[in-house]
């Protein structure tokens, strides 16, 4: 059988729904053929969390529905390892395996906690877990969750995914040196959920490190993202009294474009992660970053040549580190270009569309 005849059935998120999953499937989309269809599915809003179940049970039944009147070769089931992910399409597998189905599991995220409960108690959430490994194939963005994978006793083919940038988003940006000739204001930027984990604080921490550095440069600190620790980290600033930092808010098309255009360093010390969208779309504008070695990051991510890779979240050595590239104009540019090119040739949502498309045309082949 071939590419386009192949009937696959993918699960996302709804696309109205913040989250890297649902622009991942969202930026691909142009790139798949008819015989590639969405199924939508889990929770409609990002609040009302009490009512989830009621979702997943509409969401169940309009599957059992799907696969009794058409026909499907494949599905792609999208999740993550954690708990909410693992319980609910854990009872997807069961339905999809009464059908006789066969499937590909693409764990895009990956939340540590949960990892650690797997690792202390052996018998923990062993339904889902052994409902995963009845997958044809699994999909990881990280070398590290795939060796986790094997120590749980996961036999079949594991392959290595990558996270996409949309190609309208830098359709046209071609120059991207041209912004640090102006040396009136350097700005850095986040850009991510403002939750805990991801950073923030540190960020702003190390911001605050460079401007007492720098004392007669002129430095600002662009925040776009909402989320729970959104009024924390603008309380963190305020009673700090540190300047030139800026909450944007969700900051989605021409706005976004706009901010990494104008952008000059990612600060983005994420305390886990898969391979985060923010650090991909940063790089394909010639952002150096400042990253936490975590996730897929650590697969691809070269300190000193993409940026700063830290060990840890020691704010002093991070300061230090990303000091020296702003202070370096030619070392800024070249990381600046190397990875504009890097993320062109790696993260654009055209290419990785026809990349799934081989893996599940191989899978399916190999299962048949």
């Amino acid at each position: 059988m071939g590419p386009s005849d192949l009937r696959v059935l993918i699960f996302v998120p709804h696309f109205f729904k913040p989250g890297g999953v649902a622009l991942f499937y969202k930026s691909m989309r142009p790139y798949f053929e008819s015989n590639y269809k969405y199924f939508f599915r889990g929770n409609r809003s990002s609040n009302n969390e009490k009512w989830a179940i009621f979702s997943y049970l509409l969401d169940y039944t309009k599957f059992l529905i799907y696969l009794l009147i058409n026909k499907t070769d494949l599905i792609v089931l999208n999740t993550s390892l954690a708990k909410s992910g693992c319980s609910r399409d854990a009872v997807f597998i069961f339905i999809l395996k009464l059908f006789k189905k066969n499937f590909i599991v693409f764990f895009h995220g990956w939340n540590k906690e949960y990892e650690e409960k797997v690792e202390l108690n052996s018998g923990f959430n062993k339904f889902p877990l052994n409902q995963f490994k009845k997958a044809s194939s699994v999909v990881v963005l990280a070398k590290d969750f795939k060796s986790k994978l094997e120590s749980w006793g996961f036999k079949q083919e594991i392959y290595l995914g990558r996270t996409v940038v949309e190609d309208n988003l830098v359709k046209g940006f071609k120059n991207p040196i041209l912004k640090f000739k102006d040396d009136s204001i350097f700005t850095f930027i986040f850009l991510a959920r403002l939750e805990k984990s991801k950073g923030i604080i540190e960020a702003i921490q190390v911001f605050r490190e460079i401007q007492k550095r720098n004392s007669s440069k002129k430095f600002q600190f662009k925040i776009g993202g909402e989320g729970g620790f959104f009024q924390e980290a603008k309380i963190y600033v305020a009673d700090n009294g540190i300047p030139g930092v800026f909450f944007l808010g969700h900051v989605d098309g021409l706005v976004k474009r706009q901010l990494l255009e104008e952008g000059h360093f990612l600060l983005f010390p994420s305390y886990s992660e898969g391979m985060p969208l923010s650090v991909l779309e940063a790089m394909a504008f010639g952002l150096p970053c400042m990253v936490t070695a975590v996730g897929g990051l650590k697969d691809f991510f070269v300190d000193k040549k993409m940026g700063v890779l830290l060990d840890n979240l020691d704010i002093e050595k991070a300061a230090e580190s990303v000091n020296s590239i702003i202070n370096d104009l030619q070392l800024l540019t070249d990381i600046s270009t190397t990875n504009f090119y890097f993320a062109q040739e790696h993260f654009l949502a055209s290419h990785i569309a026809e990349s799934l498309k081989e893996l599940i045309l191989t899978v399916y082949n190999r299962g048949t």
